[in-house]
């Protein structure tokens, strides 16, 4: 009789990865319920069921890149906007953050594009994240203003992580609005657009 899922050892990490890793680059340019389990497998070399032996569905796969991208993004923005005190530095890790998600094209663009409205699972992830990276951005405004609005700064985090991941959806996905102005401009005026929000130095 075989061994159930929970039962199987937890091994063979390089072909979970390489299974997650093809996904993505895949998901980064199709729609997720358009891409198959047998495209995914035929895009990586292995066979069906290399990939039942780490998944149960296509979606199971789905949600672990965007749980892990999610994390990842959240952990990172929490860490960075904490060591931030004054508007300009709450302003250079806003940058910071758009460069590391364009350093990480591929997984970035399924989180922020592709995953949009995938499910109810997916969207509940991302406005987990959302609030994650609203909170500590909140706080570093917060530190940044000379009056305690605990808040107008809430509000003005979630204001700073709407422009920036608006501006990364536009980016990633080479909208109209981003072809147009080219990479540097475009960058000027999102951060033209958070100079707005927070409070003056």
């Amino acid at each position: 009789m075989p061994e159930s899922k929970a039962a199987r050892p937890a091994h063979r990490p390089s072909r979970r990865h390489q299974l997650i890793e093809g996904a993505v680059e895949l998901f980064a340019v199709k729609p997720p319920d358009l891409v198959t389990i047998a495209e995914i497998v035929q895009h990586v070399g292995m066979t069906p069921a290399a990939f039942y032996y780490h998944f149960s569905s296509r979606d199971e796969l789905f949600q672990e890149v965007v749980n892990k991208f999610g994390e990842e993004w959240a952990a990172n923005a929490e860490e960075w906007f904490a060591e931030a005190t004054t508007s300009s530095e709450t302003l250079e890790v806003v940058g910071r953050l758009l460069d590391w998600a364009v350093a990480n094209r591929q997984h970035a663009t399924v989180f922020f594009v592709t995953s949009k409205g995938a499910s109810v699972a997916i969207e509940e992830a991302r406005l987990i994240v959302t609030s994650r990276t609203s909170a500590a951005a909140g706080e570093a405004v917060r530190r940044a203003s000379a009056a305690d609005a605990s808040a107008g700064a809430a509000l003005d985090g979630l204001s700073v992580i709407t422009v920036l991941e608006s501006s990364l959806r536009a980016e990633l996905s080479l909208d109209p609005t981003y072809r147009t102005l080219g990479p540097r401009r475009f960058r000027d005026e999102v951060l033209g657009l958070c100079v707005r929000v927070l409070p003056a130095a």
